[in-house]
């Protein structure tokens, strides 16, 4: 079941840095859903194409980017299926791109802003594009869900 505040972070554990400018995207397509009158009914579709890698940005290999908070209190959405999407442009980018999601209960107490945090212990990880070197502009994709 979603929790009343969540938001993605994007790890690039690859050995590149995505720039924007040279045509790298990390996007993000999910379409909530929960059960009204004994049927699925589902969302509008979130999307943060821009939220991860904006406009003139990076993201440095071995960095994280965080999406916008999505707040869950008044939808009360109980899951999600959806779309990740990367798209290296570098030729020799080797690595994964990871999809992590974590909770907040109040929207001010995150894992992420904590001295300890470390991702792959206080996120769920979700999703992982694989990277292999040889080709520019490898992009890839892959279907997410909670």
């Amino acid at each position: 079941m979603l929790p009343e505040f969540y938001r993605f972070i994007v790890l690039n554990s690859t050995d590149q840095t995505f720039t924007y400018n040279s045509a790298a995207r990390i996007e993000l397509h999910i379409t909530p859903w929960k059960m009204t009158s004994g049927a699925m009914a589902q969302g509008t579709i979130i999307s943060d194409t821009t939220a991860f890698l904006d406009t003139d940005g990076t993201l440095a290999a071995a960095a994280t980017t965080e999406g916008t908070v999505i707040d869950n209190t008044s939808n009360l959405y109980i899951g999600f299926t959806g779309t990740f999407y990367g798209l290296a442009d570098a030729t020799s980018t080797d690595g994964t791109l990871d999809l992590y999601m974590e909770f907040s209960t109040d929207n001010s107490r995150w894992p992420s802003d904590m001295i300890d945090f470390d991702i792959s212990k206080h996120c769920i990880l979700l999703a992982t594009l694989q990277f292999s070197t040889g080709t520019e502009d490898d992009d890839a994709a892959v279907n997410v869900q909670y």
